[in-house]
């Protein structure tokens, strides 16, 4: 029997990229991983990226923080809450107006519910809590402006490209493709 010739538009890349867009890129798989793709290139491309990248991206995320960790946020919450319920637009029954997402709003008191907010963020109770989410939120966009080197299944075809993708995820999707083309510009 006679060896067939198929030629297999995939082929593996370790690419440098941004944390963010490692975690992105694995969301962007991940999602639809768990539905059929009418391109089983594309499918195979999705498939191998979400075992690729979730110990990156996760790692990543680990590193990541969340300003819930706290053990004053709940309390701030509540305060905030509280803020919302007493300067929140009313209806002529009483009740808080809502907007299409259902959230209180807030526009007839919009100043006065601001500065409340400001003091209340300033306050001794939890200026410690903001300042230390302002350095962590620093650190953290540190964190996802870093880059790491990833290994990624790469297409190789733009036939088989998602049209559903961000520009910045694609050119990672496309790494040994996009970097020929940079190479010859």
């Amino acid at each position: 029997m006679a060896e067939e010739n198929l030629s297999c538009p995939l082929s593996m890349a370790e690419l440098t990229v941004a944390n963010k867009t490692i975690v992105e890129l694995h969301d962007w798989c991940t999602q639809r991983n768990e539905k059929p793709y009418p391109d089983a290139v594309l499918s195979v491309a999705i498939a191998i990226n979400c075992y690729l990248l979730s110990g990156p991206a996760n790692q990543i995320r680990s590193s990541i923080f969340k300003r819930e960790s706290l053990p004053e946020w709940n309390e701030w919450l509540k305060a905030e809450r509280g803020c919302v319920e007493k300067w929140a637009d009313r209806d002529n029954q009483g009740e808080i107006k809502r907007d299409g997402k259902g959230l209180p709003v807030v526009n007839e008191n919009a100043v006065e519910f601001n500065k409340e907010i400001e003091e209340l963020a300033h306050s001794e109770q939890f200026k410690t809590m903001w300042d230390t989410i302002d350095a962590k939120e620093e650190e953290n966009r540190k964190i996802e402006q870093s880059a790491s080197v990833v290994k990624v299944c790469c297409l190789d075809a733009f036939d088989h490209a998602p049209r559903d993708m961000v520009p910045r995820l694609l050119s990672v999707l496309m790494g040994k493709t996009v970097m020929k083309i940079m190479k010859e510009a």
